[in-house]
């Protein structure tokens, strides 16, 4: 008896059998792989495969897998409206490859030319801009009358991916964005446009590089997209996807989501318009939602350009000195947005706590010194100590959380015996770091609110300090029963 695959093979070579032939015409078949055969096939062979055996492509292997120019096509990494992005190995230079084409739905109709002018593009735009954040493209060609883009191949996860893997603190979670803003004013100093930052085109390897990527919305910035004539000629249905990408002759150019104003207006986008994209991401990642409400593109548009943004949200662990710098990067009017993300990036990698704890010692030697005296000078002494003070509040769980606990910790876990012991310890490390963190930085917030600003009333803070010291009390209670 013939094994599966034989069968497989042969009856769909032949048409006959349930579901064989790819189309109803039976002109395009499904056998083992050729050099003639597309990577289209090789997809289906595998999905058919794998829908009666069980199996995968890899498992129902090809003798001759198929190729792009040079490059051995190993499998499909993912696919957009327009792009189909496929892991490769380069037998040249013996290293593996993202392989970009035109997906094949837009290989026909009156889009391709658009599409394909798109795919050029995009690989202009790649070509001038090397830097560490953002994706390599390492050459261009054609296979097959289709061009092509071989570009680096970062192995990890969308940014979107990373946001979810755990719970992050909001410290990694800046410095991540704040490597990916780099990438993007590289772009900018290129003279390029992005068009559509959002997380989901942006790769963070296994080693932590952070990479921009999709170029294929890119404009000059001296360019005028002909797609945003008027205003008009952007409209879309209230119902169309918020997280989709609109590329269409007459559409908007974006994901809505991220979209910034002049971009649903239709007018000329700049730099400026990618760092209202980035403020909106950053936004999204440090607090939990997006700052423009809208659950229709149409409904998001209207917020968005009416500069309507929802309040911060109670209780968020990311620190008070954030939200106004990104408020300045959400602003409607690109002329009060910062002038560069240079500028942007500058401020959000300077934290002024650091700066405050010096004013503090700086200002109680020099008062010292001087031997001031008067209320006035009493009063700023007061404030800079109870600042100082909150600092040290905020630092509490360094001595619960040390290097030694962390090793106690993930010693009494593996002291369990079981198989999965160590695994449990590596992912709940991270998770612990995440609340010890954000634990540190409501502290000190609710210390600035009560003891420094005099924003909170008695009741407030009595009650959030009662919260944290519980919040404090639990994680000392769980690390002392692990310990025992």
């Amino acid at each position: 008896m013939e094994s599966d695959e034989a069968w497989l093979t042969s009856t769909v070579a032949d048409g006959g059998g349930q579901g064989g032939a790819v189309d109803g015409s039976g002109g395009r078949r499904l056998t083992a792989m050729s050099e003639e055969d597309s990577v289209e096939d090789l997809e289906l062979f595998g999905a058919v495969a794998d829908k009666l055996f069980g199996r995968t492509d890899r498992e129902v292997a090809s003798p001759q897998p198929p190729t792009i120019g040079r490059f051995v096509v190993l499998r499909r990494l993912g696919a957009g409206g327009m792009g189909v992005v496929y892991l490769a190995h380069d037998p040249a230079l013996d290293r593996q490859v993202a392989i970009k084409r035109l997906h094949p739905r837009a290989l026909s109709g009156e889009g391709i030319d658009a599409a394909a002018e798109r795919l050029r593009r995009e690989a202009r735009a790649m070509a001038r801009v090397s830097h560490r954040n953002v994706v390599n493209l390492y050459e261009v060609g054609a296979h097959k009358g289709q061009l092509y883009l071989a570009m680096e191949y970062v192995r990890g996860a969308t940014l979107t991916s990373w946001l979810s893997q755990r719970a992050r603190g909001w410290r990694e979670i800046l410095a991540v964005y704040c490597d990916a803003g780099e990438g993007l004013s590289a772009a900018h100093s290129a003279g390029l446009v992005h068009r559509d930052f959002k997380p989901d085109n942006v790769l963070v390897s296994a080693a932590g590089d952070v990479k921009v990527t999709d170029f294929g919305l890119v404009v000059a910035a001296k360019d005028r997209p002909a797609s945003a004539a008027s205003s008009a000629s952007g409209r879309v249905e209230a119902g169309d996807s918020l997280s989709a990408t609109l590329t269409s002759t007459g559409a908007w150019l974006g994901t809505p989501r991220y979209m910034s104003p002049e971009q649903f207006r239709g007018d000329v986008t700049d730099p400026r318009s990618d760092q209202f994209s980035f403020c909106v991401a950053l936004y999204e990642a440090l607090y939990g939602e997006r700052p423009f409400a809208g659950a229709t593109v149409d409904a998001l548009a209207k917020a968005v350009v009416a500069g309507r943004r929802r309040p911060l949200p109670r209780g968020a662990a990311t620190p008070t000195w954030i939200a106004p710098l990104l408020a300045r990067g959400l602003a409607t009017d690109p002329g009060e947005r910062w002038p560069t993300m240079a500028a942007l990036l500058a401020r959000l990698r300077d934290d002024p706590r650091p700066r405050r704890r010096r004013r503090v010692s700086l200002g109680a030697a020099a008062i010292a010194v001087l031997g001031a005296s008067g209320s006035l000078v009493a009063q700023r002494l007061a404030k800079r100590q109870a600042a100082a003070a909150c600092e040290r509040a905020g630092a509490e769980l360094d001595d619960v959380w040390s290097d030694d606990a962390r090793a106690a910790f993930t010693h009494a876990i593996e002291r369990s015996g079981t198989r999965f012991a160590r695994s449990t310890a590596a992912r709940t490390l991270p998770w612990i770091d995440a609340y010890v963190e954000q634990w540190g930085q409501a502290r000190v917030d609710a210390c600035f609110a009560a003891e420094v600003d005099g924003t909170w009333e008695e009741a407030l803070r009595e009650g959030s300090y009662a919260c944290l010291d519980e919040r404090r009390a639990q994680l000392v209670h769980l690390l002392n029963t692990l310990e025992a």
